[in-house]
């Protein structure tokens, strides 16, 4: 593929998939998990990252639109987990809304970056 095709399909948001910054970050947890089922992960990876959207995303920040969900937001959350379960899941966290963003960055021209690239686990 070529620069020009690439830039296309990118700003064409070519994954078929309906997430766009109105969404709710629990539709996109849902569409990203399932994709996460698809991949060849071990089966403690994927419960990892199943616990960390029941225990400290998804609670807190899922009925976030994504446009709503900025550096600020995602570092104050991250520290928030930090504080309260310590380091470790705070990165694992910070791990799955990265995850997330991505794709969501993928499939939409809208969403070019996102918050979880630059908020870290402090």
């Amino acid at each position: 593929m070529n620069l020009a095709a690439a830039i296309r399909d990118r700003s064409s948001g070519t994954l078929e998939i309906d997430i766009n910054g109105e969404r709710k970050l629990r539709v996109l947890a849902d569409v990203w998990f399932d994709q996460v089922k698809g991949r060849d992960l071990s089966p403690s990876t994927v419960q990892a990252y199943r616990d960390r959207l029941d225990k400290q995303i998804l609670p807190s920040l899922g009925e976030l639109r994504l446009r709503e969900l900025s550096v600020g937001v995602v570092d104050r959350h991250l520290a928030a987990v930090k504080v309260t379960h310590g380091p470790s899941l705070a990165k694992t966290t910070r791990s799955v809304l990265s995850g997330m963003f991505t794709l969501a960055c993928r499939a939409t021209p809208l969403l070019p970056t996102h918050a979880a690239t630059s908020a870290g686990s402090r």
